[in-house]
């Protein structure tokens, strides 16, 4: 995965409130998958708190996406489904990462891993880690703001990805 320098306009605002399963009245969107990962990674106490670069990968890209080196050991974690789709949040250093796993738009369990710096993520070790949750774990209530960030996968295919930070 590749990040590029982010440029100075910032993209579309976004808060979040509530999190857990989308509502009917909520949409469906990368963006608000990347709100419930966010506000349910700030209620880890292993994960530090800052920004994170946030990848949202839905069905259609799942098995493409698998080749990358950075979010493809954790799309490996997780059976492949046509209603899947996960949110990887990664610190700026790549050190922690935190994924959220959802099915039919709502979450059923998630990923914490560090490594230490320059050290890929494995795929064992995502299986190994993967945890359920449910709606319940997922009411913290922070704010945050993302922008949209380009990013492309190993193979240079652009990837939905956003740049999360608390609102101030």
């Amino acid at each position: 995965m590749t990040f590029k320098p982010l440029l100075t306009t910032l993209g579309a605002l976004a808060i979040c409130t509530a999190l857990g399963p989308l509502s009917r009245a909520q949409e469906a969107t990368p963006a608000n998958f990347v709100l419930i990962a966010a506000g349910f990674a700030q209620t880890l106490p292993s994960v530090p708190h800052g920004s994170y670069i946030a990848i949202y990968v839905d069905a259609k890209s799942w098995h493409a996406t698998t080749a990358d080196r950075d979010i493809g050991p954790f799309l490996a974690a997780q059976q492949e489904k046509p209603s899947r789709s996960v949110v990887c949040l990664f610190s700026m250093d790549k050190k922690d990462a935190v994924c959220v796993y959802f099915d039919n738009a709502s979450p059923y369990g998630f990923v914490a891993l560090h490594s230490e710096a320059g050290k890929e993520f494995s795929a064992d070790a995502a299986t190994a880690a993967f945890k359920s949750t449910n709606s319940t774990t997922l009411t913290n209530t922070s704010h945050f703001r993302i922008n949209p960030l380009p990013v492309t996968s190993d193979s240079g295919a652009p990837m939905t990805a956003f740049l999360v930070s608390a609102a101030h």
